[in-house]
């Protein structure tokens, strides 16, 4: 036996994740289609009408997951119009934690170095492209901005339009430095440079922050 034998290999793990997070997301989304699969009035069961397949991206792969839809129920005078649970709870397509990922190196380094060390370490889908990345890391921004609010603004127009959070407010949930214009800039030159940084890595949301706001 040799010293690189043992335990799993990189690839072993990857795999091993990849059959894990499937098993695990088929019975979760399961018992919640079937939760919500009755009338949560009456009780009744309610009728399918058809299904679609919804894709997940997640750290550990991407997943393509069974979604029904269901006619709701006469009882509440709603009509017959048909809905999907599973599409209703998963609004966003990309699990949190790989936008926190995205997110976290992304400003740090070029997308395409982002995209090479995702592929590397964690089974993410072979699909995940510079694309994908740029536009998660853009609404990412989207959202902070709007968290910011009139703050952005009155410090902007007080300070002129180059205004930069101060160091001891980047921990701040509420005033992380990342705004749309520093993404796009490091978007723009993310093609040309392996070294580009938007903003501080202090700057950088924490995991409950891209958590919070993917699920908001």
């Amino acid at each position: 036996m040799q010293a690189g034998h043992l335990g799993l290999t990189l690839a072993e793990a990857k795999s091993l994740l990849a059959r894990l997070q499937t098993a695990t997301v088929m019975q979760q989304t399961s018992g919640w289609i079937a939760q919500h699969g009755h009338c949560l009035d009456c009780g009744a069961p309610l009728r399918r009408n058809g299904q679609h397949a919804i894709v997940l991206r997640t750290v550990f792969g991407k997943l393509n997951i069974a979604s029904p839809r269901f006619y709701r129920c006469c009882c509440a005078g709603r009509g017959r119009a048909s809905f999907s649970p599973l599409a209703d709870f998963l609004c966003e397509r990309t699990a949190p934690e790989l936008r926190y990922l995205q997110t976290k190196w992304a400003p740090l380094m070029s997308y395409g170095m982002t995209v090479g060390l995702l592929k590397d370490v964690v089974p993410v889908s072979d699909d995940l492209s510079v694309t994908a990345i740029r536009k998660d890391v853009e609404r990412a921004a989207q959202r902070l901005d709007c968290e910011l609010g009139d703050e952005r603004s009155a410090a902007q127009h007080s300070t002129g339009s180059n205004y930069r959070i101060p160091p001891d407010h980047w921990s701040s949930a509420s005033t992380v430095a990342m705004s749309t214009h520093a993404i796009k800039n490091a978007a723009r030159a993310g093609s040309k440079s392996s070294s580009v940084r938007a903003f501080p890595p202090q700057a950088i949301p924490s995991p409950a922050t891209i958590c919070r706001l993917a699920r908001s």
